[in-house]
């Protein structure tokens, strides 16, 4: 699978959708008010980071 290129029902790369979601919260700006804020056992992982390509 491929972290850069869309395909299928995605409308945004997995890469995109990571940059997306740190920036503003979503995969995609039209998508912003369908998310919530995470629960307390939904935070994110201490070591969690975006995926980098070589």
């Amino acid at each position: 699978m491929t972290q850069t290129k869309k395909f299928g029902a995605n409308r945004v790369s997995l890469k995109q959708g990571q940059k997306n979601f740190i920036e503003f919260g979503a995969c995609e700006k039209e998508m912003i008010k369908n998310v919530r804020q995470p629960t307390k056992d939904e935070q994110r992982e201490e070591n969690w980071k975006p995926i980098e390509l070589q």
